[in-house]
């Protein structure tokens, strides 16, 4: 039966799951901030970033109603556990319980795991998303725009790259993987899709990384029509 003793040690251990759930954490660009959701599967607290100083939080809430939830969450399991352990009469009926109980509570914690997988609404967890800009058709996101000015603010030579003129033309091509924005910097020739390009990281500290050039000392432009961000690499 239900004692102080159960309830005292459940709750323990509930609180204690429940904090250490902080580690599971869902981050994501919105707006002019960069946020971050703590806690699993229900989702506590919640600091936003500035994109211009991302190291120092500029709002930060924390939802009780929230936190009660996601501990009576992670209670439930260790409250089943002691509930079989301190149980002085283990009839083969309160053994199928606890066997259904917990098997509910795996496929539950599973479900929330599913729910709160992010990699359902991308193509992969790493998703690589393509942008392709040229002079007529110059369009990037918010966090794509800032990360790019951070590129052309260290390497200056590269700044206006889309608007200077060009017989072939000249484009830049963004991949998103993860948190860190690829860029490539692509020159176009006449009669042949590319002659030159140079591809940089920027992670989401805004730090720029430049990844290498095209075409490959060792290698030449000859057959290439694309180019590959993240390793700067051309595509046939």
């Amino acid at each position: 039966k239900l004692s102080f003793k159960l309830i005292l040690y459940s709750s323990i251990i509930a609180l204690a799951l429940s904090l250490l759930s902080l580690i599971v954490v869902n981050g994501f660009y919105g707006g002019m901030a960069y946020h971050e959701r703590f806690g699993y599967p229900f989702q506590f607290q919640w600091i936003s970033r500035s994109i211009d100083d991302i190291s120092t939080p500029w709002g930060i809430r924390f939802d009780i109603w929230k936190y009660i939830a996601n501990t009576i969450y992670w209670g439930i399991y260790p409250f089943l556990i002691l509930f079989e352990v301190l149980s002085k009469k283990k009839s083969k009926k309160f053994q199928l319980f606890i066997i259904t109980s917990i098997t509910f509570f795996i496929l539950i914690t599973m479900g929330f795991s599913y729910i709160n997988d992010t990699s359902r609404s991308q193509e992969k967890v790493n998703s690589t998303i393509e942008t392709s800009i040229d002079e007529n058709d110059f369009e990037l996101s918010d966090i794509e725009s800032r990360k790019k000015i951070a590129i052309e603010d260290e390497y200056t030579e590269f700044k206006g790259f889309v608007e200077n003129s060009s017989f072939a033309g000249t484009s830049i091509k963004t991949v998103e993987q993860a948190n860190d924005h690829y860029f490539a910097y692509i020159l176009h020739g006449s009669g042949i899709p590319i002659i030159q390009a140079t591809c940089f990281r920027v992670d989401r500290m805004f730090r720029v990384y430049k990844v290498g050039d095209f075409p490959d000392p060792l290698d030449s432009y000859i057959g290439y029509t694309d180019i590959n961000p993240i390793d700067c690499l051309g595509i046939k």
